[in-house]
């Protein structure tokens, strides 16, 4: 098994991942608007440089969070984008309980852009969760979270690759808590980014592609599906349901030039998922 297959860390504590809503749907689109993009930015930019730079905090609500298969760290799901700045994640733990607390920074005393992202924010416990109840603070409610001993272990990868991250799922039909990824970068960057999600029930696992073909994952019918712009494969997804859930195996562009992954190495990664 390749080094941190099993995604046992959750990467840098405070770390904030962004990614656009709907973003599987339209990488095709962002890789090939990258110089617009670029203008934009810098527009932006020479607003931003006469913009308000007053900071203000807000606790905020947490709406799901994942629990590493070391049980000390805790990942929840936070709104970045428009004037967010930075996401802190807090824990204070008793015998009995661990109480959260989620607080964003605010840049700018004006009016700001719509939070159009997921990102997520992580916390290092003194000592494993173990049955301790989850809380938010500023709800007063239980936070809705998965146990990443509950996934099922990647114990293939191909050659270069290795676990970057858990990240929010955020297909039609998520289940707040249910629901999240786990993400491989490949060391060259040659290829694209290689996500694998586990979802309880029928629900949508990977992005909606045209379906190719379809072949046998350890005894369940698998569908293959591929994003194909311009004959350019921006995505390659290989799903199926078993034991109550519904898992999906798929690469995706990330930055133009990265290349899929074939249809035999993504049914050798589902192929060998494990408890």
């Amino acid at each position: 098994m390749a080094q941190g297959a099993d995604g046992s860390g959750a990467g840098s504590p405070g770390a904030v991942r962004r990614r656009p809503r709907g973003w599987a749907a339209a990488v095709i689109a962002v890789v090939a608007a990258v110089v617009l993009a670029a203008a934009v930015t810098a527009v932006a930019g020479s607003l931003l440089a006469g913009a308000d730079r007053k900071i203000s905090m807000q606790r905020q609500g947490i709406s799901r969070a994942l629990v590493t298969t070391d049980g000390r760290q805790i990942v929840v799901l936070v709104s970045v984008g428009g004037c967010v700045q930075r996401s802190v994640l807090t824990a204070t733990e008793t015998a009995s309980r661990v109480t959260l607390v989620l607080t964003q920074f605010f840049q700018g005393g004006g009016a700001c852009p719509a939070a159009n992202g997921l990102g997520t924010a992580i916390v290092v416990l003194r000592n494993p969760l173990s049955g301790r109840s989850l809380l938010d603070r500023t709800t007063g409610r239980p936070v809705p979270y998965v146990d990443a001993r509950n996934l099922l272990r990647a114990t293939y990868l191909p050659s270069g690759y290795r676990f970057w991250q858990y990240f929010p799922g955020d297909f039609p039909g998520d289940l707040p808590g249910a629901f999240w990824e786990r993400e491989y970068t490949s060391a060259d960057g040659k290829h694209q980014l290689l996500i694998i999600a586990q979802v309880p029930g029928h629900g949508t696992a990977g992005p909606a592609w045209p379906v190719q073909s379809r072949v046998t994952v350890r005894g369940q019918s698998a569908t293959i599906r591929a994003g194909i712009s311009n004959a350019l494969t921006f995505g390659r997804e290989i799903s199926w349901s078993a034991d109550g859930y519904t898992f999906a195996v798929y690469t995706i562009m990330m930055t133009a030039g990265q290349q899929a992954l074939s249809v035999a190495e993504l049914t050798k990664i589902a192929t060998g998922l494990r408890p």
